[in-house]
């Protein structure tokens, strides 16, 4: 019995130190992954220098008609005579409809009679005045009888021109509203006339740049579903920046003899952006986060989250604007695991 205890309290020893072994073997192995943990974690990273936008910076545009007008009549009156073909081109000054104008061609009639019998007055009393016959008032009343009458000629014949619909520019005829016969007034719309040779283009570009286009400069743009490559020379820039949008809207002319290019399509403007000093940055370095744009920097052997507004984008690069300095430090690697204010080891790459 007493041989049997023995061993009992033998067993109970070796398990108590099989115990205490695994314990202190546990608490090593966790020691060790704690300080795995605070191991910095090793990235690459360039220096911040300024450089120079030598980039086209695309810009989106429309095409614009040179003129374009919807004909409409001065007078109202029916429809009696429509020389416009939907689609013909047509001269400056081209009658293109006209409305009736009957009454007036008979009041005109009547009053060129008058005119004829005033002036036959009117040379009789001036002959009479001459002898001393009549008095100066009676040959002013005749002179200005003709006078009037001839006013009423002007007046009419003023009248009967709004009956009539001229092109006022060299264009195109789009289609037409209206028909032979039709009865129309001053706000209906016989069609419209577009010139589309040259053509202009209009785009914005952002405050910043404004100094970058001048007038009188060439640039190139291309049309939407359209490879070709077109240019166009900036003929006006507008002289203030719009508050809302922050940009300055800029119109040039476009050369379109063969008549490929349709007003009111969507173009894609090249800018040259040549000599600007900035500080760009890959594209990949940037880290977008509720709404904001951000970079890493390395600072203090930690990462340090950085709020930048960015600019305009090449094939490969973001132009910063501001949030970073020339000099700085910018992570490029190992973005996915990082989190501000955590231990890094930097590499620096050139």
């Amino acid at each position: 019995m007493r041989a049997i205890a023995i061993l009992g309290k033998a067993s109970m020893l070796l398990l108590a130190s099989g115990i205490l072994l695994t314990g202190c073997s546990g608490n090593s192995k966790n020691a060790k992954g704690k300080d795995r943990k605070k191991d910095p974690l090793e990235v690459n990273a360039i220096i911040v220098k300024e450089s120079s936008l030598e980039n086209d910076v695309t810009v989106n545009g429309s095409l614009m008609p040179n003129e374009q007008v919807d004909l409409k009549a001065e007078a109202q009156g029916k429809i009696i005579s429509l020389n416009l073909q939907e689609g013909a081109a047509v001269s400056k000054g081209a009658l293109l409809a006209k409305l009736n104008d009957s009454d007036l061609q008979a009041t005109l009639k009547r009053l060129k009679v008058q005119e004829t019998q005033a002036n036959l007055d009117e040379r009789r009393k001036r002959e009479l005045l001459a002898i001393n016959g009549i008095s100066q008032q009676d040959y002013e009343q005749a002179k200005t009888s003709l006078e009037s009458i001839r006013a009423d000629i002007q007046m009419t014949n003023a009248q009967i021109a709004k009956t009539e619909i001229r092109a006022p520019f060299n264009g195109t005829v789009g289609l037409r509203s209206v028909s032979l016969g039709a009865f129309v007034n001053q706000t209906s719309v016989i069609a419209k006339l577009i010139q589309t040779n040259p053509l202009k283009i209009e785009f914005n570009l952002p405050e910043r740049y404004a100094m970058v286009v001048k007038k009188g400069a060439t640039i190139a743009f291309t049309v939407e579903g359209d490879n070709v490559d077109y240019s166009a020379k900036i003929y006006a820039i507008e002289p203030d920046i719009d508050p809302l949008s922050r940009t300055v809207k800029i119109r040039g002319y476009a050369s379109n003899a063969k008549n490929n290019l349709i007003p009111g399509s969507y173009i894609k403007v090249n800018v040259p952006l040549h000599g600007g000093a900035t500080k760009l940055l890959p594209a990949e370095t940037i880290v977008p986060l509720l709404g904001s744009q951000n970079v890493y920097l390395a600072k203090g052997g930690k990462a340090v989250l950085t709020t930048i507004k960015t600019g305009f984008r090449t094939g490969t690069q973001v132009e910063i604007i501001n949030g970073i300095s020339v000099g700085d430090t910018v992570i490029t690697t190992g973005l996915m695991m990082l989190k501000n204010e955590m231990p890094i080891k930097v590499t620096t790459v050139e």
